[in-house]
């Protein structure tokens, strides 16, 4: 993928290990955020194995970068999970890294083989200061990172859900109302809000069976938290929903991402519009589109889950999976292109494919376009998509200023 100046991109960062190729697509910003993403040989029968030298790589970036992990989800089968996550701690500490907060698991089928679907990592260089990086606790468990970088302040939180105490019992919306009660008090906590989440991803267990009860409470907690009152002027979230079961067997899984400029800074966050696509409240989906952020050194553009849908919330091309994949990378290409960017300026990104079949006809798709991402199997929020994409691009700050309202 070709990248904009000031954007250093490997897009097939790959090295010969014992579970064959292993492929480390890096991205380093031009700001305090950098971009990593594994994914197994698409050849290979043994991605189960390839994560611990996926992690060798990972190891080196974060050292050589003198960065640490602020979001990592693994993509897995749930029996694969285990043991990926003690190959991670094992390389890490092999390496004088500590743990740190748990990596956000989600059931997610690799395209071959078993195993490990992919990894997602972005990692952030903490600025000075000795309070510039600290691993935030809630009853003696790590949740999640608050890091000080050189113009903005980050908050990650790792599976907010975690802290639901064990047999709570709790149906679908009832962990989802819980989940956000969490969420506001670790932010709270912190000294942030709402308001200051930038993104957010959820993974639900059969979300087919009720995804409308997940939008009615995640619109009720974002009115009650202030987030959609007629005071407040900052956009809504860019998100994902996708089905996805998490190692907790739990029905909701939630990893955020804050963001805010530090004092003497600035930071510029905007809706981005989408002539091709209606904005997700007008049929009762409480997030944006996609946002851009600007620092003074760098633009970030996270990209919610996209799929098939027409300007009036419709389901285009039911059961045709090209023509569904065409749609949407068309909708994320309208997107980026209302921030002055496109499809090579992306860094990371995750498709869901509800059909195993499909799986070659995605990877060819992605190919055509130059785009890597994690390829997993999921449920979409409607049983006739087939396909969702969800991304992040960066570029510097100084590239064409990015639209919105």
């Amino acid at each position: 993928m070709a990248q904009g100046p000031g954007v250093v991109h490997a897009s097939a960062h790959a090295t010969e290990g014992k579970a064959g190729l292993i492929v480390l697509n890096l991205t380093e910003g031009p700001g305090d955020l950098d971009f990593l993403t594994w994914t197994p040989d698409p050849s290979s029968r043994g991605s189960r194995s390839g994560v611990a030298e996926a992690y060798e790589e990972i190891s080196g970036h974060l050292l050589r970068r003198a960065a640490v992990p602020l979001q990592e989800r693994i993509f897995a089968e749930l029996g694969a999970a285990p043991e990926a996550l003690l190959q991670r701690a094992a390389v890490l500490q092999a390496h004088g890294l500590v743990p740190g907060v748990p990596p956000t698991c989600v059931e997610g089928r690799p395209g071959a083989g078993s195993g490990v679907a992919g990894i997602h990592i972005v990692s952030v260089r903490p600025g000075p200061g000795s309070d510039s990086d600290r691993v935030l606790e809630q009853r003696g468990e790590a949740i999640g990172r608050s890091v000080s970088g050189t113009e903005a302040g980050y908050l990650g939180l790792s599976d907010v859900g975690r802290m639901i105490p064990a047999g709570s019992c709790l149906g679908p919306a009832e962990e989802t109302a819980a989940v956000y009660t969490l969420l506001d008090r670790a932010l709270s906590a912190e000294g942030w809000s709402i308001r200051d989440v930038r993104r957010t991803w959820f993974y639900l267990h059969r979300i087919l069976d009720w995804y409308d009860d997940f939008n009615r409470v995640r619109t009720h907690a974002l009115k009650g938290l202030g987030a959609m009152s007629a005071t407040c002027s900052g956009p809504l979230p860019a998100s994902t929903g996708i089905r996805g079961t998490g190692i907790r067997g739990n029905w909701c899984t939630l990893d955020v991402l804050a963001m805010r400029a530090l004092e003497g800074h600035a930071a510029d966050v905007r809706r981005l519009i989408n002539p091709q696509q209606n904005e997700a409240p007008e049929y009762g989906s409480a997030f944006s589109r996609g946002l851009s952020i600007t620092t003074e050194r760098a633009r970030y553009l996270l990209i919610s889950g996209t799929a098939s849908i027409d300007d009036s919330g419709r389901s285009m091309h039911s059961g045709d999976f090209a023509r569904q994949t065409e749609r949407t990378l068309d909708v994320v290409a309208s997107l980026l292109a209302a921030a002055h960017a496109g499809l090579p300026d992306i860094c990371q990104a995750t498709a869901f494919i509800k059909r195993p079949e499909d799986l070659p006809d995605a990877r060819r798709a992605l190919d055509r376009v130059g785009l890597g991402a994690v390829l997993t199997v999921a449920d979409v929020c409607r049983d006739e998509l087939l396909f969702e994409l969800d991304a992040i691009a960066v570029l510097p700050a100084t590239s064409r200023p990015n639209g919105g309202a």
